[in-house]
């Protein structure tokens, strides 16, 4: 085997490995997007729409088309995914419910073709000190993006809805 064939065959496997950590994540996640208070969030969003309709029913998503048609949308059943040294501890329930009620996205750090998600919870989103430096960063005119940057890998928009939540000024 040649150099290239070499690095080809370990960027392939590097790449299949994140993709399989990216669905197990994407896993996690499905699990606080079949929450009630999300459906009844999805199920009022549809309203406004004259051609489909979407219901929470039974845990799941009823669907229904401009045709009457209906599709079911349900949960995967419960699995049990290892908790792999690469990919943290699973999170419970709780902090499944945490990250929901602060509205935060489970963020994805990329380095050296390994992906490590890294769940917000209560502890570790938006202690005080992070509230404080948003604020003093937010004050001094600084974009979302560089608030976000400086604060260690905060999204932009997880910036700007924090910012909508304290109450600060936008303009």
């Amino acid at each position: 085997m040649t150099t290239g064939e070499i690095t080809k065959l370990v960027k392939a496997v590097e790449a299949a490995h994140a993709d399989a950590v990216d669905g197990i994540s994407a896993y996690r996640r499905a699990q606080a997007f079949f929450s009630p208070r999300n459906l009844d969030r999805i199920s009022r969003w549809s309203a406004s729409y004259r051609d489909f309709s979407i219901s929470a029913v039974d845990g799941g998503l009823a669907i229904r088309s401009a045709d009457d048609e209906v599709r079911r949308v349900t949960p995967l059943p419960t699995l049990v995914i290892p908790a792999l040294p690469e990919l943290e501890a699973v999170p419970s329930d709780v902090d499944t419910v945490a990250v929901e009620e602060n509205a935060t996205a489970t963020d994805v750090k990329k380095s050296t073709g390994a992906v490590r998600p890294q769940h917000a919870t209560p502890s570790n989103a938006w202690p005080e000190s992070r509230v404080e430096q948003l604020r003093t960063l937010w004050q001094t005119g600084a974009s979302a993006s560089e608030i976000g940057a400086a604060l260690g890998g905060v999204s932009r928009n997880a910036v700007v809805g924090k910012a909508k939540r304290l109450g600060l000024p936008f303009g």
